[in-house]
């Protein structure tokens, strides 16, 4: 049975002093620099003291903080086979894309003030942000590439509006004192029938591209030669099996980037 590990900065930092040391792990020979991995788990122990509700040095602190230590490291490793797996394939991520995507993710905020304290709140720097934003875009060119020509056939569509017919229902009709912004925003089903089927052929089509990246990953990431850095990692605690992680690189806790 697999076991997650307890985390002591200050301890990771005494037992991994010297070259022999200076890597959190090695991914098909690619190193995770130890300082990358002790700044991520130092930002992730400074967010998780500011929430008031968790006690760092109870049982259940300690816990939370050896699973958010692992799931960091997996993370770190997901990302290297990410960038291995797009050098390969020759995916290509331009500056303009990343900033074109920050701008957009910029947009999504009342004001810039507002987008530069949520990031400070979550501990992402400028650096951290681009290169957040950069390894999600290459995922994403990635699962387009080996989607390639997807296509939802009339059936398919059909049968997912069926199995869903309760979520696309035409809302009931509205009483006399309804006001009327609610009237106006209450548009009928048969009204939108083109405009919900276009959203659901999407939805079926990410779904579809998702479900081949998860499988391309899981194969990639087994065949991949991994090597810890045992001085990093301390046997603690243990989980269950069923709740181990798992090889997907969209389902592991941050290590402090988008």
């Amino acid at each position: 049975m697999r076991k997650f590990w307890a985390i002591f900065i200050a301890a990771l930092v005494f037992s991994v002093s010297g070259a022999d040391g200076s890597y959190a792990a090695l991914v098909n020979g690619t190193e995770i620099p130890l300082q990358e991995f002790n700044t991520a788990v130092e930002n992730a122990r400074r967010t998780l003291s500011e929430d008031n509700s968790i006690d760092l040095e109870s049982e259940e602190g300690r816990f939370i903080l050896a699973t958010t230590q692992r799931s960091i490291l997996e993370d770190l490793i997901n990302q290297i086979i990410i960038q291995q797996q797009a050098e390969k394939m020759r995916i290509v991520v331009t500056t303009t894309d990343v900033e074109e995507e920050i701008a957009r993710l910029r947009a999504g905020f009342p004001s810039q003030k507002l987008f530069e304290e949520t990031l400070s709140q979550e501990n992402i720097n400028t650096q951290d942000l681009t290169a957040g934003v950069r390894a999600r875009l290459v995922s994403e060119k990635i699962k387009k590439e080996l989607a390639g020509k997807l296509d939802i056939s009339d059936k398919e569509l059909d049968n997912f509006l069926k199995s869903n017919r309760d979520f696309f229902a035409e809302p009931e009709e509205e009483s006399a004192d309804t006001t009327d912004n609610i009237q106006e925003v209450s548009v009928s089903f048969s009204e939108n029938t083109a405009q919900v089927s276009n959203e659901a052929r999407k939805y079926l089509l990410r779904k579809k591209e998702n479900d081949i990246f998860e499988r391309w990953f899981a194969r990639t990431k087994n065949s991949a030669r991994i090597e810890l850095n045992p001085d990093i990692l301390q046997d603690e605690f243990e989980l269950p099996a069923e709740d181990e992680p798992q090889a997907h690189p969209d389902k592991t806790i941050t290590n402090g980037r988008v």
